[in-house]
């Protein structure tokens, strides 16, 4: 067994991708690094986009993407309206309607969420108010230039975010958990649909979260989903105030 990136016969511990690349585990600590829109092994030899010419970008601080998951990404007004489009009709066989005639979508760079203080996170839900305390409109900002699948998964659940206060329903410490329920039906839809590994690596990461939000919050919530189905679900949720 050769190693993907140093092209040396593998002898002791190495790393797997679902791509077929194998690693010597010593280049975790050298020059390798490991997609995180993917999973895929980062090196000239496995990762190399033939469009751009490049092989990797280290977009912040343990965040890092290969030269084919930046081949495509979500930049423009007319690309944001393709991906709220598919999610819309993803999400719709489910019951979940989202009213997006309130809503605005933009994106935003990392450098932007750093300098707002919001470095670890790829997307923010601004919901507003009117004098009376009732919903009016919502302003969703998502991470450019990342990958479609990701932008997708990102965007629905900030949308989910929307429809919390669309529907004023209060879900406390399962927020976020709720949010991700909406994450994991775009990779869901992926994964069984277009048997996409990206999408399986993505999924994964969101079942293994260790968050007590993020990660826990939203077993707890995938739990009840399994218990229930779909529209009980739905129900139990808008008339549940304080999971």
């Amino acid at each position: 067994m050769k190693c993907s990136v140093c092209g040396g016969i593998i002898t002791g511990p190495y790393y797997k991708d679902d791509y077929g690349n194998f690693a010597c585990a010593c280049h975790l600590n050298d020059n390798m690094f490991i997609c995180s829109y993917c999973g895929r092994i980062i090196s000239a030899k496995t990762s190399m986009s033939h469009k751009t010419g490049l092989y990797g970008y280290h977009v912040k601080k343990n965040l890092y993407m290969c030269g084919i998951c930046g081949e495509n990404p979500v930049l423009t007004t007319k690309q944001i309206k393709v991906c709220l489009d598919k999610v819309l009709k993803i999400i719709r066989p489910y019951g979940i309607k989202i009213e997006t005639e309130t809503i605005s979508i933009d994106t935003i760079s990392y450098k932007k969420f750093y300098k707002l203080g919001h470095s670890a996170t790829n997307g923010l839900c601004y919901n507003f108010l009117d004098a009376k305390g009732n919903y009016s409109y919502s302003k969703i900002v998502v991470i450019n230039g990342v990958p479609t699948i990701y932008f997708e998964e990102v965007l629905a659940h900030e949308l989910f975010h929307a429809l919390l206060y669309q529907k004023n329903i209060v879900l406390g410490n399962h927020t976020e958990g709720f949010c991700n329920i909406g994450s994991a039906i775009i990779l869901d839809y992926y994964n069984i649909n277009n048997n996409s590994k990206q999408a399986r690596f993505l999924l994964n990461n969101l079942e293994k979260n260790p968050d007590l939000l993020y990660g826990k919050g939203y077993r707890e919530l995938k739990t009840l989903l399994i218990k229930y189905g779909w529209k009980d679900f739905l129900a139990y949720i808008k008339t549940f105030k304080n999971i």
